[in-house]
């Protein structure tokens, strides 16, 4: 049973909807036992059982609660009272209930599988049983119960009402972590019967607070207070670092099993390079990613500017203008992208809402306006990344701060100040970020432009002797113009509400000794789910991150779906030199 689908949407809020009608026609009445293993029993989508004789002297011979009793407690999600008794008609509390769903969570493959503790931030929260902690936990982590201005009220009675909305919160939470598992364990790095001879990750920074402080327009554009950060402006929080390490113990894990490790590896000098922009989130995501992958080498952080600065090597800057190129790309940008844009009034309308942007401060002293999408405008100039100015620039820094608060912030409702958003409104909200990126970096012409230091960067550690891994720390920015320079296709990334660059992803490319004797290449984008993300479990082979292989136009694989590294290698070196094209085409008529 634990690898049965879940009932469809369409049966599930059949259910819903028949639970809330009661309610509708009178006071919501307490929900009792044998009611919510029925409940869950309908959910489950059950019908192979033989209708024996139940297990409790209080639960009728072969009817249906005989049948839904006999699931529960075979499925391990419910027991007896010990004394013949079953007590169906004994009314649940909201610990029951939340362990009863918790324990049908496990039994379906989920649930907390590494550390999973956090401070609840409900006035009751010390009442909360020993043995419902965890549960109550998880139901908080995942929206399924949230609290009142009395807090969650963990010994208070669970109603027939209450269970119709937990349960579709219970349904989406579920399948969503189900759809997280099968894309982690779909995905893998390595590739059977090919030897990996080196890898080169270049590696977005992990979670870090939003990079304007309270005193910005963040600060007055809702009313609301945002997340305590642990750390400044812009710094990775303890969480990223955290999560870092144990990405980095994965990959550890991962090139020890493929032998390009050995055990408490100690490298020689050369072998192995890290290299990181010298802002605080970029340089401590490279130590804590080190100290997992490498925990006794002692392994250097390489820098080449001050603390604090842009290394230009992953600044997505444009080294390269003139009137005649602004005026293409920008001209580019918007044949790809006004349709996005326009399409974002949907997204804006949301993120309003979400932040109460009608009673903020800003709002009232007219410091900001609504949302629009017509009112974009591009900045180009020398030696600067790609500027936007506008409605697409504002909204995109709320999006960044909702989306980084929805990782840290461990009650959901609390990180969307008390709405409680499903996970295509969290994507929804993501996407006006996204679609930020895109515009800014992703476009032929700015690609090739913004990220021609780092593809020389990511060519030069593939030809590298005596290199076996390299690790190059930046930014979003970085990973969205490499991508685009290199003509990637469209791709979706399962178990992520951020669509394109997730928070510490990394771009790993790989190459191979297949079994024919050739050199072979891969790309693949690695990230943490979302589900990843807010519960820390610990990652190894078997419980990894996500894997999506990257593929790019014109660049065919063979039947095991790697590229032949001359070509791969020739397409790298085709986007190096797209940038010496622009500069041959437009330079003559900016010095005309």
């Amino acid at each position: 049973m634990k690898n049965r689908k879940l009932i469809s949407i369409t049966l599930a809020m059949i259910l819903i909807l028949s639970l809330c009608v009661p309610a509708l026609a009178a006071e919501e009445d307490t929900l009792t036992r044998g009611e919510l293993v029925s409940a869950l029993f309908d959910l489950s989508g059950v019908t192979d059982m033989e209708p024996k004789q139940a297990y409790f002297e209080d639960v009728e011979m072969h009817g249906d609660l005989a049948l839904a009793v006999r699931w529960a407690v075979g499925e391990g999600i419910i027991t007896g009272y010990g004394d013949g008794r079953f007590g169906p008609d004994d009314p649940v509390t909201r610990e029951q209930m939340a362990a009863v769903l918790y324990r049908y969570a496990q039994a379906l493959g989920q649930g907390f599988r590494g550390m999973w503790y956090f401070p609840l931030d409900y006035p009751d929260a010390a009442e909360i049983s020993d043995w419902a902690d965890e549960a109550m936990h998880w139901c908080v982590m995942h929206g399924i119960l949230t609290g009142t201005d009395r807090g969650l009220e963990p010994k208070g009675t669970a109603t027939d009402g209450q269970l119709a909305l937990v349960l579709e919160r219970w349904r989406k939470a579920t399948e969503a972590g189900a759809s997280d598992a099968v894309s982690a364990a779909a995905g893998s790095l390595s590739r059977e019967g090919y030897v990996l001879e080196q890898a080169v990750v270049l590696s977005r920074h992990n979670i870090r607070s939003p990079l304007s402080g309270g005193g910005s327009l963040l600060g007055t554009i809702t009313p609301h207070e945002w997340f305590a950060w642990s750390s400044n402006p812009s710094e990775l929080s303890l969480r990223g670092g955290v999560l870092e390490t144990e990405m980095g113990q994965y990959f550890r894990k991962w090139l020890e099993a493929e032998g390009l490790f050995p055990e408490n590896y100690h490298p020689d000098d050369g072998a192995v390079r890290v290299y990181a922009n010298a802002k605080q989130r970029t340089i401590a995501t490279a130590e804590y990613f080190v100290s997992g992958l490498l925990p006794t080498a002692g392994t250097p952080i390489e820098t080449h500017v001050a603390y604090d600065t842009m290394d230009p090597v992953f600044t997505p800057q444009l080294t390269f203008v003139s009137p005649e190129y602004c005026a293409d790309a920008e001209a580019q940008v918007w044949e790809l992208y006004t349709d996005t844009v326009n399409g974002l009034a949907d997204n804006y309308e949301l993120l309003a809402n979400v932040i109460d942007m009608e009673q903020s401060e800003a709002w009232a002293d007219g410091s900001t306006g609504p949302f629009r999408t017509d009112d974009s405008q591009l900045v180009f100039e020398l030696n600067k990344e790609p500027a936007v100015k506008g409605s697409l620039k504002t909204a995109c820094s709320v999006s960044d701060a909702l989306v980084l608060q929805s990782y840290e912030e461990p009650d959901p409702v609390k990180a969307a100040f008390g709405h409680a958003l499903t996970d295509d409104e969290w994507k929804e909200i993501s996407e006006v970020k996204d679609v930020y990126v895109d515009v800014l970096f992703t476009a032929p012409l700015i690609a090739a432009n913004v990220a021609h230091p780092l593809l020389q960067e990511i060519e030069a550690e593939l030809t590298a002797d005596g290199r076996v891994f390299s690790f190059l720390c930046g930014h979003d920015s970085n990973v969205g113009s490499v991508l685009a320079a290199l003509g990637a296709e469209d791709y979706t990334l399962p178990g992520a509400i951020e669509a394109k660059t997730p928070i510490g992803c990394k771009l790993v490319f790989c190459r191979w000794r297949g079994p024919d004797g050739n050199a072979y290449c891969t790309v693949d984008l690695v990230y943490q789910t979302t589900e990843q993300l807010r519960g820390m479990p610990l990652l190894d082979l078997e419980h990894h991150p996500a894997i999506v292989p990257m593929r790019f136009a014109g660049l065919t694989t063979n039947a095991d779906g790697l590229y032949a590294e001359q070509d791969f290698l020739r397409l790298l070196q085709d986007s190096i030199a797209e940038y010496d094209r622009i500069v041959e085409d437009y330079a003559p008529a900016a010095a005309a």
